[in-house]
């Protein structure tokens, strides 16, 4: 192992993450997205189709290797198209389902908005983050 904390995880029969250096099974996981989905919407929201998506994610995605492994993700697409700037990571399972849940509720709200205020979608990043004031 070249770094010196572990790089992959499995789940136990729980869900609850742990660590290994056994890459063939994680590897087996990482292309298992049905044993590694977290929360998965489809809906339809003004006239837009979203899909929010949170997994696990198998490898440790903290890339400085300080503080805990982040090992989960939720990614916005609309219209079929990934929202870049909305993707968030987790540290744990918890989080993720709240963080999936957030998403989901400012999805909506936004899209709303933008539909109410004849807004471009391709702002959507900017007030998900709350980056863009409203009119």
């Amino acid at each position: 192992m070249i770094y010196d904390r572990p790089l992959y995880y499995l789940l136990d029969e729980k869900g609850v993450p742990y660590p290994t250096d056994d890459r063939h099974t994680a590897n087996d996981l990482l292309i298992n997205w049905l044993k590694r989905r977290v929360g998965l919407d489809e809906k339809e929201v003004a006239g837009h189709s979203i899909r929010i998506s949170t997994v696990f994610l198998v490898m440790d995605h903290n890339h400085f290797f300080e503080g805990p492994p982040v090992l989960y993700e939720t990614m916005l697409f609309i219209d079929d198209k990934a929202i870049d700037g909305a993707t968030e990571r987790y540290e744990t399972r918890e989080q993720a389902i709240a963080g999936h849940a957030e998403t989901l509720e400012k999805t909506e709200q936004v899209l709303m908005l933008l539909q109410q205020q004849n807004i471009d979608v391709t702002q959507i990043v900017g007030l998900l983050k709350g980056e863009v004031s409203e009119p």
